[in-house]
């Protein structure tokens, strides 16, 4: 095969995240495939036509279908993750001495060479060797990769940057020991600014076209926000958010954005880079579309190779280390892969106000902190955080694994060939209304658990956590977590269950995926009673195995 699509891994059925020093209680989340004579089965919801391609057909409770997941990643899947060039290599200074400056520094100057014309100026490579650093070592310059020579704990092989900050940000200390983040506090998009146009006809989920008023002045190329209002309409027709006892989300909350760019226009209709997530409904809300120059955000920017790692407590107060090991922030078209962090307090690795940003082949380990709210996230997309891949992650210890935790500016967002081992808590969307989540070949392996007061049966939901968070600093509850959002030939341990519950004005579709659905929605020790989403199973082998795969293949054929 020639062309993007030959992109890696583009086909790879399970992950092989069993890699040295994870030891063998890790397996690949994928279902293992049986004999050549094993039932090949499809859903009737997604399913091969002639060309071999998938078609799609509406659930008929809801009458919803499931959204194409296919732009989650890099350049929206569409170009490998490039190999950039070495543009200069240093080493670690001598132990006990404060390398942030030093790697800085070093970043700085490949940041300041000229970028080719692919926007690549270089990479940083760091040599072996125990990096420790106080403070925070950040790139923020396009076209620029910090890169280590492995992951490995092993300093004499190994590049490990330790954190040696005592505290996060409450306590005067650092949020993470590395980070890619714009320096310009303004490239961001949550409020829109400029001339609105409206959009003067609803759109479905899962659409790329929008009707937009007359004479607008948009050329394809453009970066566009979508802007959906969080009105009182819309939140009554949503059940007021799915809280229970609490008051009902306030207006303005929670809206709906999709950072876009124009791909055609075709008549009256202007056709987008990738779908929306979400029922653009006119008659609920205004919806509008504003023009956005996405300055300075941080372009074709990576971190590889390396180990990031936080110091040893000296007791389990949540307030002992740095927030994050790494924190990806105002950028588009960046990455982390091949990459280990350890003993952080809420994410290994945290994506937030960022879009096209692919995560491969990393682990986050040995969370540290006490069980409490807002901690132990592994890999979190958060707000404004859309078209996320987390791909061939490993998690362990965690209380939300694999989690969306942005509310309704978080969207089409794929976790794919996913392990979690012993954690406390569920994976899947957190709070007010994430939409367009993808759980595609997610292993929840529970049965090693150990005793905790938070540990549920309960660990990979798409459901209505209703009045949860309520209680929380500044928090309001989470009602909703996930709409629009995708099980995909899960597995799940033991007795473990799924809650897959069927919002209002949508849906949550569980496919092939093992472990126990029926009962949950009867479960009222710990989740509400919903309508239950679309469940489908049976016997033998799910084609396509990995729906992202599948998806985006048709997409670039």
């Amino acid at each position: 095969m020639t062309g993007p699509v030959s992109r890696r891994n583009l086909f790879k059925v399970g992950s092989g995240v069993a890699a040295a020093g994870l030891g063998a209680a890790i397996a690949s989340p994928a279902r293992a495939q049986g004999p050549e004579t094993e039932v090949i089965w499809h859903s009737k919801l997604v399913y091969p036509g002639a060309d071999g391609k998938l078609n799609y057909a509406a659930d008929n409770a809801s009458g919803r279908k499931i959204p194409n997941f296919s732009w989650a990643g890099y350049r929206n899947g569409e170009a490998p993750i490039p190999d950039v060039p070495t543009a200069l290599t240093i080493g670690p200074l001598p132990p006990g001495q404060d390398n942030t400056a030093h790697i800085n520094d070093a970043l700085a100057e490949v940041g300041a060479m000229t970028m080719d014309a692919n926007g690549i100026r270089g990479a940083l490579k760091l040599e072996p060797g125990l990096y420790e650093v106080a403070g925070t070592v950040e790139i923020n310059s396009s076209g620029v990769v910090l890169r280590g020579s492995g992951r490995s704990g092993d300093p004499a092989v190994g590049t490990i940057i330790k954190s040696t900050s005592t505290g996060g940000l409450e306590q005067g200390g650092v949020e993470c020991p590395v980070r890619i983040r714009s320096a310009d506090p303004n490239a961001k998009w949550e409020r829109p600014v400029g001339p609105s146009i409206p959009v003067i006809e609803s759109v479905e989920a899962g659409s790329r076209r929008l009707k937009l008023a007359p004479g607008n002045g948009l050329a394809v190329g453009d970066n566009i926000i979508i802007w959906h209002r969080c009105t009182a309409k819309w939140i009554g027709e949503i059940d007021n958010g799915g809280v229970d006892n609490d008051p009902p989300w306030p207006v303005d909350s929670e809206p709906i954005m999709y950072n876009r760019f124009v791909k055609a226009i075709q008549g009256e209709e202007t056709v987008i880079c990738a779908p929306v997530f979400n029922d653009l409904d006119i008659a609920l809300s205004e919806i509008t579309v504003h023009k956005w120059d996405n300055a300075n955000e941080v372009r074709n920017s990576g971190i590889e190779d390396l180990r990031v790692d936080m110091p040893e407590p000296v007791t389990d107060d949540q307030n002992a280390r740095s927030d994050s090991c790494i924190v990806i922030e105002r950028t588009r078209d960046t990455w982390v892969r091949n990459v280990a962090t350890l003993r952080f307090k809420q994410s290994g690795v945290m994506v937030r106000r960022s879009h096209r940003v692919t995560v491969e082949d990393v682990w986050a380990l040995e969370p540290r902190s006490e069980l409490e709210g807002r901690r132990r996230y592994n890999f979190c997309a958060g707000y404004m955080a859309q078209q996320v891949l987390f791909t061939d992650v490993v998690a362990t210890e965690a209380r939300h694994a694999f989690i969306a935790g942005g509310g309704a500016s978080t969207s089409g967002v794929v976790w794919l060939d996913a392990v979690s081992k012993n954690g406390y808590l569920e994976s899947g969307g957190h709070a007010h209304w994430s939409q367009g989540l993808l759980f595609d070949n997610v292993y929840e392996q529970m049965n090693d658990s150990p005793p905790g007061t938070q540990e549920k049966d309960v660990v990979l939901n798409l459901h209505n956590r209703q009045d949860s968070g309520g209680d929380e600093a500044g928090g309001r509850p989470h009602g909703w977590s996930s709409v629009y959002s995708v099980l995909w030939n899960c597995k799940l341990d033991n007795d473990n269950k799924a809650c897959v519950q069927r919002p209002p004005t949508s849906q949550n579709f569980a496919i092939g995926t093992s472990g126990n659905l029926a009962e949950v929605v009867t479960d009222t020790n710990w989740l509400v009673t919903e309508e239950p989403g679309y469940v489908e199973d049976k016997a033998g082998t799910l084609e396509p195995v990995s729906l992202y795969r599948k998806q985006l293949a048709d997409r670039l054929a």
